[in-house]
């Protein structure tokens, strides 16, 4: 007699479960829920457990989706091959977009020095950056490609573009949008924008919403003409139908408050509009940019500009003018980590001119901005359910002690620490600026939401041991309380130090229509 056949049933184990956790999915927080992780993907994600090799007990830590940076300038950073993230990881970052301000590393040229290049580093050509980019890295990136640098790229030098000229930047911008890359970032108040038309701007914007790619904007102006500077910037997107995000967004000194109220309502006119922002009143960017901005050109041996009308159109900077210009990076070692004004001082000239003769010994020289704004002001941006959570930083590696902004070690746990655990920004609320909402307008379909299917990409922490360390005196201190991150399904941070892994890979935005 025949026998019956025999039915074998296999039952898939786990790489990993994550059990007791308060689960973050993305949008709203799932309370039970286990998550199971299997090749690098999440696997699991049900109320009933399931077999794993391994298994976490998170006894009531969050689970969230490893925090999205939206706004990063560790475009070199990223590709050096001792940085292990530290400043990011321990905060629970785990991807940034980089290429901000209308600075990248790509097309060739000589990098931008608000990137903090090291001496060998160099700007290369789309195809190279690609390459670069595909190697294993740190954490995961998405890339603008800066505007700026394209500019100069195909122009030289900054002047206004013939038509030809443009076509060529725009040519560049699709082969570069087809490869991969996130979008397009302008810095329109720095020196190489200078010359730049409306048409010009429109053709690359064409060229972003055929694309589905958005344009990420440092505007023109942060103070008296700051409405002016967003309405220029909302009104590309509305023409050409391209999203746009307004970069570090806030009114700079006290003096155009007012005008804040006004400018959110202008964001809040479409879904397309995003903003981005940092916890802190300081800003941290060139001298350079310092008199781009509040006099429309740059300071030479030849051409000096009145001292008094620095300083007080330095007050439409920073609150204290150039009491509150403090010097991070010079060639001249002495002026470091003091104010324009105590330079001047020693030198016996008015601080105006003393701003511009330590720009003339280093026109390449970095400053800390404090008093930029003040923190009513911040916190009701940050409160805006349009604003994204971005460090503006870069990215440093275990045992640097950089002369920095503070924002690099504790943008991300200082928002949760001041603003959420505070309660005065929920945490669903909160912990969406730093995810799902990022993911969602960059079209990274596979980061900012824990999902069945979705890449591994995780941080586990409790909000009560989260710990702010990084101040003005000293930034460069790394976060605390981050319990672990989880990348591609491999912890690369757990809880004290990263682990040297380099799972990290270049982000590719994906929507209807339109896949690079």
């Amino acid at each position: 007699m025949p026998r019956s056949p025999v039915r074998l049933e296999f039952l898939t184990v786990l790489d990993r479960l994550i059990r007791g956790a308060r689960v973050f999915d993305g949008e709203r927080l799932l309370e039970g829920i286990t998550v199971g992780l299997q090749e690098g993907r999440i696997a699991h994600l049900a109320r009933e457990p399931a077999p794993a090799l391994a298994v976490t007990e998170a006894q009531g830590a969050l689970l969230a989706p490893a925090f999205i940076d939206s706004h990063n300038h560790a475009d070199f950073h990223v590709l050096h091959q001792g940085n292990d993230a530290l400043s990011a990881l321990s905060q629970g970052v785990g991807a940034l977009v980089v290429g901000n301000c209308g600075m990248s590393a790509t097309p060739q040229g000589s990098p931008d020095p608000v990137l903090l290049p090291a001496q060998d580093d160099s700007c290369v050509g789309l195809a190279e950056h690609a390459r670069r980019l595909g190697a294993g890295l740190p954490l995961h990136v998405g890339d603008l490609l800066g505007h700026g640098t394209l500019r100069t790229h195909v122009l030289g030098a900054p002047r206004a573009a013939q038509s030809a000229e443009v076509d060529r930047m725009a040519g560049l911008l699709a082969e570069f949008l087809s490869g991969g890359g996130l979008g397009l970032s302008v810095g329109l108040n720095y020196p190489s924008a200078v010359g730049t038309a409306r048409q010009e701007l429109l053709a690359l914007c064409r060229v972003l919403a055929r694309h589905g790619r958005p344009l990420a904007c440092h505007i023109r102006d942060q103070a008296a003409g700051i409405r002016e500077a967003v309405d220029e910037v909302l009104g590309l997107g509305e023409e050409t139908g391209c999203k746009v995000i307004v970069s570090h967004l806030r009114p700079i000194s006290d003096r155009f408050n007012d005008q804040l109220g006004g400018i959110l309502k202008r964001i809040e006119s479409s879904a397309q509009f995003a903003m981005d922002l940092y916890p802190y009143v300081a800003g941290f960017t060139s001298l350079a940019w310092f008199f781009q901005h509040i006099l429309k050109r740059l300071p030479s041996a030849e051409d000096r500009f009145d001292a008094r009308e620095v300083w007080e159109l330095g007050r439409a900077v920073c609150i204290g003018s150039l009491a509150d210009v403090r010097l991070l990076r010079h060639r001249n070692e002495a002026y470091l980590g003091r104010s324009i004004t105590d330079i001047a001082a020693e030198k016996g000239v008015e601080p105006g001119l003393a701003a511009q003769e330590i720009y003339s010994e280093d026109p390449q020289c970095l400053c800390i901005f404090d008093h930029q704004s003040v923190p009513e002001i911040v916190e009701q941006v940050l409160r805006h359910p349009r604003c994204l959570i971005g460090s503006d930083g870069y990215l440093f590696s275990s045992g640097e002690q950089p002369l920095c902004h503070p924002r690099n070690y504790a943008a991300f746990t200082g928002f949760l620490v001041r603003y959420v655990r505070s309660g005065r920004i929920p945490l669903e609320e909160g912990l969406r600026k730093m995810t799902s909402r990022t993911a969602d307008f960059f079209s990274l379909k596979d980061l900012g939401r824990i999902r069945l299917g979705a890449s591994a990409n995780l941080v586990l922490f409790r909000l009560e041991e989260l710990e702010e360390r990084a101040s003005y005196a000293q930034p460069a201190q790394p976060a605390a309380g981050t319990r672990e991150v989880i990348l591609e399904g491999r912890t690369v941070y757990d809880g004290r130090r990263p682990l040297g892994l380099k799972p990290g890979r270049r982000l590719r935005p994906e929507l209807a229509g339109h896949k690079a």
